[in-house]
């Protein structure tokens, strides 16, 4: 749901992850023991709510920021309700202190690069269109804290002829007591999308998964040109379904009982029929963009939160599935191409070539060729001739004596996996 187009080499940058070979993720701030109660009781229930108008034929962005109340809130259970012609809610979380809101009341045109949008990694819920409740296992919750800032974002689109009235409703259900196990939510989206003109598109991604979870809830999500969404569970060479829909705006869903094993990935694509005269890539608009997103909620076997590599689906084993033929050398060069054009001020152009070139790769092409950038960039980058900030990418010597040494020296691993891809 939320958009990365702006971002040209976000993707191969695996959003702050650095280095390469087997370097294990951060955490993501979980506690070491079980969860412990904040000072002051705890909320029983937290209701965000907003209402503002969108103008005929008019696509908006809403948020407002809150405050988490007093004592906090271990979230045992979400309830949501959208008004007509929603296309999605999320609870995001900020890095704000109550002093720092930018803005008070409803926000418009709240999109990516918004000025007025600060927020940080993860998302903290996200909803479907529609009404729905959802809960995770007893003894389990999502950790709030007292004074946090966090940032509710309604997406509608109004494709009536006239003005019409919105409203999106959260509602946070507190557990009773300090449960055993704290939960989270994994978000996975897929940045690199090509849709051709007059025809069919797909794209797929793959996320590692660190330990045994349990899935609770989620969602897939699309924008109006997807035609199927399926998510799978793999483990070595066995795939089991998660969920399937063929509505590209599915409300969100309980699973009961979804165990996932650590070391297994989950798998799930998008699948798109485009009758337009112009190709369609990734992006934020519900028109003018396509969209492949996952939304879970989980918890894990040790009660605590997985990692944040895990819970945004960047591990090195994890990222973008290609769907076409192109090798994980030619997935280079391709990218190599996108980013000249990114220099030369070729506008959108670039970014959308870059989303083709990934999603044109052969099946494990983008992701070993995103260890290779990344190593390039820690390792070789003098001899290669990395462009700066460009996640690895070697536009003057890559083929050069001293690059090949380098790379054969301190990337072999890298080197030989992208020459073996599909």
């Amino acid at each position: 749901m939320r958009s990365r187009a702006a971002l040209l080499f976000v993707g191969i940058q695996f959003v702050g992850l650095t280095g390469c070979g087997g370097e294990q993720p951060s955490p993501a701030g979980a506690p070491d023991a079980a969860p412990e109660a904040e000072a002051g009781a705890l909320a029983p229930a937290w209701e965000l709510s907003f209402e503002s108008a969108v103008g005929a034929g008019e696509e908006d962005t809403l948020c407002q920021y809150f405050v988490v109340p007093p004592g906090g809130l271990w979230v045992q259970r979400f309830e949501h309700t959208l008004s007509d012609r929603s296309h999605h809610l999320l609870l995001l979380p900020t890095a704000l202190s109550a002093e720092q809101i930018p803005a008070p009341g409803v926000i418009h045109a709240c999109g990516e690069g918004s000025p007025l949008k600060h927020t940080t990694g993860g998302v903290l819920y996200g909803g479907q269109p529609g009404g729905t409740s959802v809960s995770f296992p007893d003894g389990s919750a999502l950790r709030l804290e007292a004074g946090r800032v966090v940032l509710l974002e309604h997406h509608v689109v109004n494709t009536g002829s006239a003005p019409i009235a919105t409203r999106a409703s959260l509602k946070l259900v507190s557990a009773v007591a300090v449960p055993e196990r704290e939960a989270g939510i994994m978000h996975f989206y897929n940045w690199a999308i090509f849709v051709p003109p007059r025809g069919e598109g797909r794209a797929e991604m793959t996320c590692e998964v660190g330990e045994d979870v349990e899935l609770s809830f989620g969602h897939g999500h699309m924008h109006e040109r997807g035609t199927l969404f399926l998510a799978e569970i793999v483990e070595g060479n066995e795939r089991a379904p998660l969920f399937e829909t063929r509505d590209w705006d599915a409300e969100t869903v309980s699973f009961g009982e979804a165990r996932v094993r650590a070391g297994s990935h989950i798998r799930f694509g998008c699948s798109y029929r485009n009758s337009d005269d112009v190709p369609y890539f990734q992006g934020q608009s519900a028109t003018t963009d396509e969209m492949c997103s996952l939304t879970l909620g989980y918890v894990s076997q040790s009660g605590r939160r997985l990692a944040n590599a895990y819970e945004w689906c960047t591990t090195h084993a994890s990222g973008v599935v290609g769907v076409g033929q192109l090798s994980c050398q030619a997935v280079d060069r391709c990218s190599e191409d996108a980013w000249r054009l990114a220099r030369a001020g070729q506008g959108d152009g670039s970014g959308s070539a870059l989303q083709t070139c990934f999603n044109q790769g052969c099946d494990s092409a983008p992701r070993r060729f995103r260890a290779l950038s990344l190593c390039r960039a820690a390792r070789c980058e003098a001899a290669c001739g990395v462009a700066p900030g460009s996640g690895g990418l070697a536009l003057s010597a890559r083929d050069d004596a001293a690059c090949v040494a380098c790379l054969t020296q301190s990337c072999a691993t890298e080197q030989a996996a992208c020459d073996d891809a599909c």
